[in-house]
């Protein structure tokens, strides 16, 4: 950890000083044709630069590079740090105040702008909370307070619907808190992967089990065989899968499934036709709380792709989205 701190704080200098040392040689190669004052405002173009993406520790070191730079170079006495009219003292503080300045006023502004993008997070968040579980919420209590009504003469498959709509509701808030969570936890970086080996098509088989369950009809699954095996975390993989698989049955009437492998790489496929989206929707397709023209009027938050891609990401995966021969499909490559 010290050894890529020390290289990204260098590198960070270094981009700094890059145009401080441009800005030098062009004022040295003009010299003449400049006066002393138009050097010392060209050189606050560097300390500018470095305050506006820096902060204020880099900023500071440019500011002095650039305050010596311009005594050693052009101040009389050349080439000495001594300086003959104590004007250019003012000089050499004016830069360095500018610079800490800016520096102060560009974190704020990225504090502000942070502050700002956290509360869109937020409304995003309590949106979708109102808006996606005002529903299952009504079901749930309808359906209890019909069950504990002692007014409704209920015969017993009546209260055994009611009593699958209530679960299949309850089911529905709880996954949807469930993705939020996650999602939550992915953005505060709380999601540290266990690896360990396993098969892929057994993953892979328990998530469709699930989702077939859930929905009541069957995907086509293919497996090549000699599949190799995979070292990852499989719990985080199960519910990546279970993700795009639940979509894949919500939004599609056919849907399937291919196992393949590549060299020393596994691909998983999923694909569904039906109600699919439109092909210039793809380059933001994943995004969070991104819901595409497909969803329209069916319940859910956006979260299940920004997942399962997040999730793919953080197991060393690729995640390919495209539209091919009428089917959205879903192509998750792993090593």
């Amino acid at each position: 950890m010290y050894n890529f701190d020390m290289t990204k704080n260098i590198r960070l200098y270094l981009e700094g000083l890059a145009p401080l040392v441009v800005i030098s040689m062009v004022c040295y190669m003009y010299k003449d044709d400049l006066e002393l004052l138009n050097i010392a405002m060209l050189y606050l173009l560097p300390i500018l630069f470095t305050a506006t993406r820096y902060g204020r520790v880099p900023t500071f070191f440019v500011s002095l590079c650039a305050a010596l730079l311009f005594d050693i170079l052009f101040v009389p006495p050349v080439l000495h740090l001594t300086v003959h009219d104590m004007e250019y003292l003012f000089s050499f503080i004016i830069m360095i105040t500018v610079g800490q300045l800016v520096s102060a006023l560009a974190t704020k502004a990225a504090k502000t702008k942070e502050l700002e993008a956290g509360e869109k997070l937020y409304e995003a968040v309590l949106g979708s909370l109102s808006h996606e579980l005002r529903t299952p919420l009504a079901v749930v209590i309808g359906a209890t307070s019909s069950l504990l009504s002692k007014e409704l003469k209920l015969s017993d498959a009546e209260r055994i619907e009611l009593c699958e709509s209530a679960f299949l509701s309850a089911k529905s808030m709880q996954e949807l808190i469930e993705n939020l969570l996650a999602s939550a936890r992915f953005e505060s970086g709380g999601v540290k992967p266990t690896f360990s080996i396993c098969s892929i098509d057994e993953v892979v088989g328990s998530a469709l089990l699930r989702v077939e369950k859930k929905y009541s009809k069957e995907a086509v699954f293919k497996i090549a065989d000699d599949l190799p095996s995979l070292n990852t975390d499989a719990l985080l993989l199960e519910q990546a899968f279970y993700n795009i698989l639940d979509n894949a049955f919500k939004y599609g009437n056919n849907v399937k499934v291919e196992i393949e492998s590549s060299m020393n790489d596994l691909i998983v496929k999923v694909c569904n036709d039906g109600n699919i989206p439109r092909d210039h929707e793809l380059s933001f397709a994943g995004e969070k709380f991104c819901r595409l023209s497909n969803s329209i009027g069916i319940q859910g938050t956006g979260l299940g792709l920004f997942l399962t891609k997040r999730t793919v990401e953080a197991l060393g995966g690729e995640c390919e989205i495209y539209i091919k021969d009428g089917y959205f499909c879903i192509s998750i490559e792993l090593r």
